[in-house]
């Protein structure tokens, strides 16, 4: 292996101390640090594409190959480097729902939640918590039609819920996920009740973080027409975007190519959901659930 990078290192794996910036201890007490290769930046180039390589695929053979970095980071790091001074947090979504909270205490942090210190591009610990949102979504969803209000409003006068967790990941992870008064929803039906539920989920794990300032969401969450709003609605007068369903990768991965000037896309800011009852069926998830968010 050519180099290690800290921001891999740093998510999937034991091998990292984030405060201190260094290997863990377990690295040196299993004899695995002599073992592994010098961390570099993510924006580091290791070498040029093989004359193999760039004959297969046409591309130059002067292409730098660059070290690279772990996918929710990049679409941290788009919104990091305007921000690297103020509290945010980001909610990159996909088959996982990641949300990286800005200079956020660590003190807050809980291993049992599925909480951890994930580390930045550039080092710097930050403040996470994850559940696997996309798997989830599709599991209550089972549709591909979109949330509609009409759909969040017949949710409500069912009281539909969904208890965590229905993949095993995130705080509630020992907990049988369970769907409640949910048998006779339309398929916009399922799409709102997914929707209200990684929202509830969000909401929480935000909250659980301490984190402030602007809530930025990343990935198909983005594209979600009710997501983005009902965090905003629940939210105390934050300020919520969507940045963008592509992830938000391309100025990140310019920025490490060597081109920082490239912006990051447009977010768009979204607005709080006008819907009586939102309120009372947030608290009776809460109060529903396994544990409390204290």
């Amino acid at each position: 292996m050519r180099a290690g990078e800290v921001t891999s290192l740093g998510c999937h794996t034991d091998l990292w101390r984030p405060e201190r910036r260094s290997l863990s201890a377990a690295a040196w007490l299993r004899g695995w640090a002599p073992l592994l290769a010098p961390t570099r930046f993510a924006g580091d180039t290791l070498g040029v594409l093989t004359p193999q390589i760039a004959a297969a695929t046409g591309l130059s053979p002067t292409c730098r190959v660059v070290c690279g970095i772990h996918d929710s980071n990049a679409s941290y790091l788009q919104h990091l480097l305007d921000r690297r001074h103020e509290p945010f947090c980001v909610v990159s979504s996909g088959t996982w729902t990641v949300i990286m909270a800005n200079r956020a205490d660590l003190s807050a942090l809980r291993a049992e939640r599925d909480m951890l210190a994930n580390v930045d591009a550039f080092g710097a610990p930050v403040g996470t918590a994850r559940f696997m949102g996309g798997r989830e979504y599709e599991a209550i969803a089972r549709t591909a039609e979109l949330p509609t209000l009409a759909g969040v409003n017949e949710v409500m006068t069912r009281c539909s819920l969904v208890m965590p967790a229905l993949a095993k990941a995130g705080p509630f992870a020992a907990w049988p996920g369970t769907l409640l008064r949910a048998d006779e929803l339309r398929p916009p039906e399922r799409a709102a009740l997914a929707t209200l539920y990684i929202a509830l989920r969000s909401d929480l794990l935000i909250e659980l973080l301490g984190a402030e300032g602007d809530i930025l969401i990343d990935g198909p969450l983005a594209v979600n027409p009710l997501y983005g709003s009902l965090l905003a609605t629940w939210s105390a007068g934050r300020r919520v975007f969507a940045a963008g369903a592509s992830g938000g990768y391309a100025s990140a991965v310019c920025f490490l190519a060597g081109f920082p000037d490239v912006p990051a896309p447009p977010a768009k800011r979204l607005q709080r959901l006008e819907l009586p009852g939102l309120t009372e069926y947030r608290a009776a998830w809460r109060d529903s659930l396994p544990m409390r968010p204290s």
